[in-house]
């Protein structure tokens, strides 16, 4: 598998991008008739006017315009909805009031632009709320004017979409986490089987000395009064015998170790299922990249321990990364799944030896890199250009959806800003990259 795993939301949809270039564009032109209206005071162009303010007020998305002079001069009624003031409370106001801070618009930097300013941004409501939303703006330029009335913001509500998102990603967790089922009941029941064989053991060699201890009572008792009897001796020597105290001496220890050892290795296992399952915060949180990559090749163990062995050579002390943990342990378990599935196609099953899967992390000035190398077969030349496309594999049907990578691409790009590259040598094997800001990724865009 080089790719694999579920879909994203994605935001920044073409059609979105379209959709508000149209609506500036008329916007604009209706600016333009307005200055027509006051210059020829035309009962049609009037009408026109009318009816596009009607669609304003009517229209999903919150549209706000500002004025060079930083206060706020339109809104709709999409607008007033969302933050829930009333338009009077609004026009003449400084956008801070909608945007939370005096210089959340920068009007040079928009004028600048050619083409939309886009980014997620924070709306705050009337009682204080903060409202998360997709944001684009676009300075006004009604057609045949040199002066611009200001500047058109346009938002669209998150809120719905976060909450369906971080769904997404937990139920994508939770998918991932049935497809390892199997394997971990596996990884969790060996060490389970030792710790009962051995606590069975445990149980047999005590009922073994039960018998002795009742005759050192004896023989104790006996020399009390003043003498052992011939008896007592053989019945002691016969008893020493059976329960085999030189063997218990050299085993009975063994057993208690390896017991400890499987309930270490049960309770790392839950552990790690634990904090990989956990849902997470919406927001990110500083998070220890070396930890999250241990906890995930401890969940994954049983789909690579067959054809692989992993080494991990992580930069201790690496700062924390601000991440969403769960994403993140979500592209690592989609690589090494891939690279052992890639390392499968060489070695079969792994009895005839098995690969090589390495898991590098280091600084990288103001960010963290990190890499996962495999001796596996390669990407083909041909496919190479593909691998973070939607529903692309190189795997066999049924083996691939073709998602996992387009959601790391995703995941890494998109929400973190970081980079995700590959290096491969057909036949010899791939190393995928991933380098994360230490800082938050700046989420503006253009379209």
């Amino acid at each position: 598998m080089r790719s694999d795993g579920p879909c994203p939301v994605v935001y920044d949809s073409a059609e979105e991008c379209a959709r508000q270039r149209v609506i500036i564009s008329t916007l604009e032109e209706l600016l333009a008739i307005q200055e027509q209206v006051a210059a020829k005071q035309s009962a049609e162009l009037q009408s026109t006017v009318d009816l596009l303010h009607e669609m304003y007020k009517a229209m999903p998305e919150a549209l706000t315009v500002v004025a060079p002079n930083g206060l706020i001069s339109a809104v709709n009624e999409a607008t007033l909805s969302l933050l829930g003031y009333k338009e009077h409370e609004l026009i003449g106001q400084p956008a801070r009031v909608v945007f939370g801070s005096a210089d959340s618009l920068n009007f040079a930097e928009v004028e600048a632009r050619q083409q939309l300013l886009r980014m997620e941004k924070t709306y705050v409501s009337k009682m204080g709320a903060e409202i998360p939303v997709l944001f684009s703006a676009k300075m006004l330029r009604p057609t045949g004017s040199r002066v611009s009335p200001g500047v058109i913001c346009i938002a669209l509500d998150l809120r719905e979409r976060k909450k369906l998102e971080i769904e997404l990603r937990q139920a994508q967790k939770l998918e991932a986490i049935g497809q390892l089922a199997a394997g971990i009941a596996h990884e969790i029941n060996t060490p389970s089987q030792y710790v009962g064989d051995n606590t069975a053991f445990l149980k047999e060699s005590w009922a073994s000395l039960v018998p002795l201890f009742d005759t050192m009572r004896q023989m104790r008792k006996a020399a009390g009064n003043g003498g052992l009897s011939q008896v007592i001796l053989e019945e002691f020597d016969r008893r020493w015998e059976a329960a085999d105290i030189e063997y218990l001496q050299a085993e009975v220890p063994k057993a208690i170790d390896q017991s400890l050892d499987g309930i270490q290795r049960v309770t790392k296992i839950v552990r790690a299922m634990k904090e990989f399952s956990h849902p997470g915060s919406e927001e990110k949180q500083a998070v220890d990249i070396n930890k999250a990559i241990e906890t995930t090749v401890t969940v994954a163990r049983n789909e690579w321990k067959y054809v692989a062995e992993v080494e991990t050579l992580l930069e201790r002390n690496l700062p924390p990364v601000p991440c969403h943990a769960g994403e993140f342990n979500q592209v690592i378990l989609n690589l090494l799944v891939n690279s052992a599935h890639a390392i499968e196609q060489v070695v079969g099953d792994g009895s005839k030896g098995k690969g090589k899967i390495t898991i590098r992390t280091r600084r990288d000035g103001d960010g963290v890199e990190m890499s996962i190398s495999d001796t596996g077969a390669g990407i083909p030349v041909e496919a190479q250009p593909r691998m973070f496309e939607p529903f692309f594999t190189t795997k066999p049907v049924g083996k691939g959806t073709g998602q996992g990578l387009a959601l790391a691409h995703n995941t890494i790009v998109k929400q973190h800003g970081g980079k995700i590259w590959f290096e491969t040598t057909p036949c010899k094997g791939t190393t995928f990259f991933i380098r994360l800001p230490l800082s938050g990724p700046t989420s503006e865009a253009s379209c």
